[in-house]
C-alpha cells in the first residue's frame, strides 16, 4: 500500500511540470513521500529503498513517457522491445531517487531537514552526468512560473532543487509539530522562502542595451519520417526557402537543428546561393546541418550535428553533447546494427565538437548556440557565459517525441535558462514549440507543435549578469556536502 501511495505521489511531480505548470506539487509530491519514510520514526533501510524506488518509477514513467515513443514510433522498434528499453530506462532513473530516500534515514531524524534536500540535490547533479547524463525533469526545472521563480537567477537549477525540498521539509516539521515552537518556525521559514521567491521575481538583474533586434525563427515541420531520405531534400529545402523569402525584414533569420539534411561539404553550393540572397537583403541566416569533420576518424568520414551562420566570420558550431543511442552508439553496439530499428536510427554517427568553442557572432551580436537537449546541461550553460553572449539560442527537433510532455519540457528548460541568465532565449525547433523567452522567462511569441510557420519577433541584446552567472552550480554543490558532512553521524 505505501509503495503504490509514493508510486501516486511520484506521477503527481509530474504535474508541476510544463504543461500543466502545478508548481506547488514540486514540494508538496515530496512531502508526501516525508511521510511515507518517517510516519513516527524512519523506516528501515531497505523500506525506504522501496519507498523512492516506486516514487522514481512513477515519477518517470509518466514524465518520461516519451522516450517510448522515440524508440517504437519513430525508431521502428517492435512494441515490447520499445516497451523494455524505457522500463530499464525508467528503473535506471529511479535508482537515484531510491539512494536519496535511503540514505536520508542513515541520518539522524532531527537533521532531516538538512539530509533530504542535500541529498535530493546531489543526486539530481549526480543524475546529470552520469553516464552521459539526464538532466531533464529536475525539480528545480519546474519552477518557472509561481512563488519559487525569483530564486532561479540565484540559485540556479540544483539550488532551487534544494530549497524545493528544504520547504518540503519545513512543511513536514510544521504538519508534525505545529503547535511546538519547532514547527512554528519551520511554517514562518516557509512562508518566508515562498515570500522572498515572489519577491525576487520582480528583480531586473540584466538591462536592454540599444534598439530591439528583429528575428525570425522557421518551423518548417518536416516529418521524421521522410526527414532524412535523400528524395526529401530538395523539398525541404524549398519549404525553409520559402520561409525565408517572407522574413527579410528580420536581421537574424533562424533555421532549427538538421534543417538542411545535406551534409557540408556538399551542401556548399546551396549554402552560397542561399548567402548571397541574405546578403542582398542585409540579413544573416543561421541554421542546423551536419558538417564534415576535417580530422581523420579511424580513416572513415565523420560528420558534427553542427550550426552554422553564413555571411560572418565565427560562423561554425558544433554540438558538445551528443545524445546517446540518437546521435551515436557506442562501439560495441555497431555489432547489432540491422537486428531491431533502434540501432539504425538515421545520422546517428555524428562525433562531439570541442569543449571549447568560440561563440557564433554576426553583425556584432554574440550569439551562445545550444542543439537539442544541451540547453539542460548546467555546466555547458556556464562555460557558455564565460564569453558574455548578447543573447542565448537553441536550435531542435523534438518531432521524435510526438504530440507527447517532451516538447513542453524541453521549452520549459529553454525558458528556465533565460531566468538563470537573465537573457533572451531563442527557441527554434523544427515541429514545435519555437518561441522567444524574455530575460524574465516570459515567452513573447511562440508556434504551436506540428505547425508549418515562421514566428517574427524582437530580442534586446542585455548587459549585466545573474549571481548565478558568477559562481556557478560548484559552490553551492560544495556547500550541501559541506552540510552533509555536519551532520555525519548514527541514527539516534
Amino acid at each position: 500500500m505505501k509503495n503504490a501511495l509514493s508510486f501516486l505521489f511520484g506521477m503527481l511531480l509530474v504535474s508541476a511540470f510544463a504543461p500543466l505548470n502545478l508548481w506547488f506539487f514540486a514540494f508538496l509530491s515530496p512531502l508526501g513521500l516525508l511521510f511515507l519514510i518517517q510516519p513516527k520514526k524512519f523506516v528501515s533501510f531497505k523500506k525506504a529503498f522501496q519507498l523512492g524506488l516506486s516514487f522514481g518509477v512513477g515519477f518517470f514513467s509518466f514524465g518520461a513517457s516519451w522516450i517510448f515513443i522515440s524508440i517504437h514510433t519513430y525508431s521502428n522498434t517492435p512494441w515490447y522491445i520499445a516497451g523494455l528499453i524505457t522500463f530499464l530506462f525508467v528503473l535506471a532513473l529511479a535508482f537515484f531517487t531510491a539512494l536519496h530516500t535511503c540514505l536520508t534515514t542513515r541520518f539522524s531524524p532531527k537533521f532531516i531537514f538538512i539530509s533530504f534536500p542535500a541529498l535530493g540535490a546531489l543526486f539530481e547533479w549526480a543524475r546529470s552526468w552520469f553516464l552521459s547524463g539526464f538532466p531533464w525533469l529536475l525539480i528545480g526545472q519546474s519552477q518557472t512560473q509561481g512563488f519559487f521563480k525569483g530564486w532561479i537567477p540565484l540559485l540556479g537549477v540544483y539550488g532551487l532543487g534544494f530549497l524545493i525540498l528544504f520547504s518540503s521539509t519545513l512543511l513536514f516539521i510544521f504538519l508534525r509539530e505545529r503547535k511546538k515552537t519547532k514547527g512554528k518556525i519551520a511554517g514562518i521559514l516557509f512562508l518566508l522562502i515562498l515570500l522572498s521567491g515572489y519577491s525576487l521575481s520582480f528583480v531586473n538583474w540584466t538591462y536592454p542595451l540599444g534598439k530591439a533586434i528583429k528575428v525570425s525563427l522557421l518551423q518548417g515541420n518536416i516529418p521524421q519520417e521522410t526527414k532524412w531520405n535523400a528524395q526529401s531534400m530538395e523539398s525541404t529545402l524549398k519549404i525553409y526557402l520559402d520561409l525565408t523569402k517572407q522574413s527579410w525584414e528580420s536581421k537574424l533569420i533562424f533555421w532549427p537543428e538538421g534543417a538542411v539534411t545535406l551534409p557540408f561539404p556538399e551542401s556548399q553550393k546551396f549554402l552560397h546561393s542561399l548567402s548571397l540572397l541574405a546578403q542582398a537583403h542585409r540579413a544573416f541566416i543561421v541554421l542546423g546541418l551536419p558538417v564534415q569533420a576535417t580530422e581523420n576518424f579511424y580513416f572513415q568520414t565523420a560528420y558534427y550535428n553542427a550550426i552554422l551562420a553564413l555571411n560572418t566570420t565565427h560562423n561554425f558550431y558544433a554540438k558538445r553533447h551528443l545524445v546517446p543511442f540518437g546521435e551515436y552508439f557506442p562501439p560495441f553496439i555497431s555489432v547489432f546494427r540491422g537486428l531491431i530499428g533502434f540501432f539504425d536510427i538515421p545520422m546517428s554517427d555524428f562525433i562531439s565538437g570541442s569543449k571549447k568553442q568560440n561563440l557564433i557572432e554576426v553583425d556584432n551580436i554574440k550569439i551562445g548556440t545550444f542543439i537539442c537537449y544541451e540547453i539542460a546541461y548546467s555546466n555547458l550553460l556556464f562555460d557558455t557565459l564565460k564569453q558574455y553572449p548578447d543573447v542565448l539560442a537553441t536550435l531542435s527537433n523534438d518531432t521524435w517525441f510526438g504530440h507527447s510532455l517532451a516538447p513542453y519540457q524541453h521549452a520549459q528548460i529553454s525558458q528556465f535558462a533565460a531566468i538563470q541568465t537573465g537573457r533572451y532565449l531563442l527557441l527554434n525547433a523544427n515541429s514545435g514549440l519555437t518561441a522567444i523567452y524574455d530575460p524574465h522567462g516570459l515567452q513573447t511569441q511562440v508556434i504551436p507543435l506540428f505547425v508549418r510557420e515562421r514566428l517574427n519577433g524582437e530580442f534586446f541584446v542585455v548587459k549585466g549578469e545573474t549571481p548565478w552567472c558568477y559562481y556557478g552550480d560548484k559552490p553551492i554543490l560544495i556547500f550541501f556536502i559541506v552540510l552533509l558532512a555536519c551532520i555525519v553521524r548514527r541514527r539516534t
